[in-house]
């Protein structure tokens, strides 16, 4: 049990070594093993139990081989490929490890992701507002020429008033030796 131990502690070693030096989280490896950080942390949590050999490699294979496939597996020889070799971090020895390191990497992630489509929805709601001012001022200069003709054909329809009264007013009186309609050759009635 203690090599299977020392097997998942290697593992967490390296998912935190690889988030401090190289900004790799725990999300970009589960994408390039092909499955969910759930996938992977379930197949850390099976280190504890068994030697999975296939989930190693995969491993071993999504961090780009930085790490001695001989230390991942077995906790022998260089922790680093022979092309990496660098020395690692203090803060990075097994009793440092934070165990929810990698939760809280996914967290962040998923908050950061969070806040920026948050930011997005901001804008969009900004561009909306704007777009809705420009429809409102223009429904407003619409509702003001509309106002403005209103005002006209009122007037308009004053003077067509003030017009047909001065008509009415001259149909009584007529400048003609003859009824209106008379050189037309119509009749007029006998009044």
């Amino acid at each position: 049990m203690a090599e299977k131990e020392g097997l998942h502690q290697r593992l967490k070693q390296a998912i935190v070594w690889l988030k401090q030096n190289k900004n790799i989280l725990q999300l970009d490896i589960a994408k390039k093993m092909g499955m969910t950080t759930v996938g992977l942390s379930r197949g850390l949590a099976r280190c504890k139990e068994k030697n999975d050999e296939d989930f190693i490699i995969k491993f071993y294979q999504a961090t780009d081989e930085i790490f001695s496939l001989d230390w991942l597996l077995h906790g022998t020889g260089e922790k680093f490929t022979a092309d990496i070799k660098k020395a690692e971090p203090a803060s990075a020895t097994p009793s440092a490890i934070d165990p929810s390191s990698a939760v809280n990497a996914a967290l962040a992630a998923q908050m950061q992701s969070i806040e920026l489509l948050k930011s997005e929805k901001a804008t969009i709601i900004e561009t909306h507002a704007r777009e809705l001012q420009v429809k409102d001022d223009l429904i407003q200069s619409l509702r003001d020429q509309l106002a403005a003709k209103d005002q006209l054909i009122a007037e308009q329809k004053a003077r067509l008033v003030d017009y047909r009264r001065i008509i009415d007013s001259h149909n009584g009186i007529s400048g003609y030796p003859f009824p209106i309609g008379a050189a037309e050759g119509k009749k007029q009635p006998n009044i």
